[in-house]
């Protein structure tokens, strides 16, 4: 048996009998409870054993993570998209393809094509804003011909995007946008 004290008589670590960090015995850290509960595992904040690991405080990572297994979520989070959504705080995101139909869309909200003309896309909102005061990103996906995307008036239903070809004409181009 290990123990290593502060001056305060508080446990910083303890190796006892039961817990141990041997190769098949579960090793336990941040203590927190009174001298002579060493033993008691409830005591500890976080555990590494052979069935698994708990973490019992958030946890910063500073560098990669890398998960080989599954994630449990104990905030009732139901998948990774609706967790990159709620970073992303984006109502609407998608991408188009140059004929005006949907390759795939993310975001809060879904929301339908209107092609309008040649290189003329009206995006419409499934769920209107509150505002009208949001910023559209756009990049085309076009390959490696140069081309040019913008957008034009903005309001809660709906915003248009324009694509042209790299001599400033009015193409059929695919691109992807964000609102944020």
């Amino acid at each position: 048996m290990l123990a290593i004290r502060s001056s305060g008589n508080a446990s910083r670590l303890w190796v006892g009998q039961e817990l141990s960090s041997g190769a098949t015995n579960p090793w336990y850290c941040c203590f927190s409870g009174s001298h002579g509960q060493e033993n008691d595992t409830s005591k500890y904040l976080h555990s590494f054993t052979t069935s698994g690991c708990t973490i019992g405080s958030d946890l910063t990572c500073t560098n990669d993570l890398t998960v080989n297994g599954s994630i449990t979520d104990h905030y009732n989070k139901t998948d990774v998209d609706s967790l990159v959504e709620a970073c992303l705080d984006t109502p609407y995101a998608g991408s188009v393809s140059s004929s005006g139909s949907i390759d795939f869309q993310k975001g809060y909200y879904t929301f339908t094509i209107t092609k309008m003309g040649t290189g003329d896309y009206r995006i419409n909102f499934g769920t209107s804003l509150i505002t009208t005061n949001y910023l559209v990103i756009i990049t085309p996906r076009s390959g490696a011909t140069p081309t040019f995307v913008s957008y034009g008036a903005r309001s809660i239903n709906d915003f248009r995007i324009y694509t042209f070809n790299s001599s400033g004409t009015s193409a059929d181009i695919s691109f992807s946008f964000v609102l944020s």
